[in-house]
C-alpha cells in the first residue's frame, strides 16, 4: 500500500454524493474505470463548483481498449490523466518514494456506509483490523493456498468483505464479473474451477433461482448483510455451495468483537466518532430484547 489509505466508492451513488465524497477524503490518487467516466466527470464538475482551494487528483483511466483511444476525459482540460498501462510503463521511476505506514493502527482504508441513518459515513479501518480479519476470514472460508476468488462482492462493500487481502495473502486469482448474472456466475466457476466467491440476498437468491445444474465440485460462498430464507440455503447447498454467513456492519469487521477490528472512527467528524464509540465501545443502536430467564 505504500502508506496508503484506500477508499473504493459506491458505483451507483449519483455525481452529486461522489462530489461530496471527493470533497471530504482529498484523495491524491483516484481509479477510475472506464464505464464510469461520464459519471466521474459530472462529479468533478460539481466539485470544482464548490471548492476553490484544492489540488486535483491525479486521475487513472483503466481501459478495455487500446491506450490510444480518445475518451470523454480528453474533452476536460482540467481532468489531466494517465491510464492504468501507461502508470506501469512509466520508464523514470527514480522519485517514487515509498511511504510506509508508522505503526499497525494507522489507516489503511476508509469506506461508507450506505446511509441508512444519514448522510453516509467515511469508516476508518487500521492495518491491524484489516490484517486480523483477513486472517480470521481465511480460516472460516477454508481458504486454501492459491484460491480462485469469484468478485460477486462489491469492493465498496467494506473493501469487498476484505477478500481483496485474503485473496492476494493467499497468491490467489481474481476473476471479475461486469454483470450479476446467473449464467456468467455458473460459466465463470466451472471455467476458471472458481474456489470462493461472496454475495448478499441478492446474489444468492440469483443463483438459487437459476435452472442450473448442481456443481461438478464444492464451492465456498460467505454471505452477510441480511439473513438467508431458508429455502433459498437449502437450494444454494443442493447446487454444491458451502455456505457461510457473516456480519455486515461497515464499521465491525467480525460479530462480537473489541477494539483492534473495531472502526477508529469516522473520517474527519470526531462528534459523531465520540458518539459512536461512547466509554470506549462502538455504539450500534441495534435493538435487543432481554429475557429474564437467561
Amino acid at each position: 500500500m505504500a502508506g496508503a489509505a484506500f477508499s473504493p466508492l459506491n458505483i451507483h451513488q449519483d455525481s452529486t454524493a461522489l462530489a461530496a465524497q471527493f470533497k471530504l477524503l482529498e484523495a491524491k490518487v483516484i481509479f477510475i474505470d472506464y464505464q464510469f467516466l461520464n459519471l466521474v466527470i459530472e462529479a468533478f464538475e460539481i466539485f470544482v463548483k464548490t471548492c476553490t482551494d484544492f489540488e486535483f487528483p491525479l486521475v487513472v483511466l483503466m481501459l478495455e481498449t487500446d491506450p490510444d483511444t480518445k475518451t470523454a476525459a480528453d474533452d476536460h482540460q482540467f481532468l489531466g490523466y494517465k491510464t492504468y498501462d501507461s502508470l506501469l510503463n512509466v520508464e523514470n521511476n527514480s522519485g517514487f518514494e515509498i511511504l510506509r505506514s508508522k505503526g499497525e493502527f494507522d489507516p489503511i482504508s476508509i469506506v461508507f456506509t450506505s446511509g441508512t441513518t444519514g448522510e453516509p459515513k467515511g469508516v476508518v479501518h487500521s492495518h491491524r483490523g484489516g490484517y486480523l480479519t483477513t486472517l480470521s476470514e481465511i480460516i472460516i472460508n477454508e481458504m486454501k493456498a492459491t484460491p480462485i476468488y469469484l468478485w460477486t462482492v462489491p469492493m465498496y462493500h467494506c473493501n469487498g468483505w476484505c477478500f481483496t487481502w485474503s485473496t492476494a495473502a493467499l497468491g490467489g486469482t481474481n476473476i471479475c464479473l461486469r454483470t450479476y448474472d446467473a449464467r456468467f456466475i455458473f460459466d465463470a466457476i466451472v471455467e476458471y474451477n472458481v474456489t470462493n466467491l461472496g454475495g448478499a440476498t441478492p446474489v444468492l437468491s440469483l443463483i438459487a433461482n437459476a435452472n442450473q445444474n448442481p456443481l461438478p465440485f464444492k464451492v465456498n460462498i460467505m454471505t452477510g448483510g441480511a439473513p438467508q430464507p431458508p429455502q433459498v440455503v437449502l437450494k444454494i447447498e443442493e447446487l454444491g455451495f458451502i455456505l457461510t454467513h457473516s456480519y455486515g456492519m461497515s464499521e465491525m469487521l467480525g460479530p462480537g468483537t473489541v477494539g483492534n477490528t473495531v472502526t477508529k472512527g469516522y473520517y474527519k467528524d470526531p462528534k459523531k466518532t465520540e458518539a459512536a464509540l461512547m466509554g470506549g465501545w462502538f455504539q450500534t443502536g441495534d435493538i435487543a430484547v432481554r429475557h429474564p430467564e437467561r
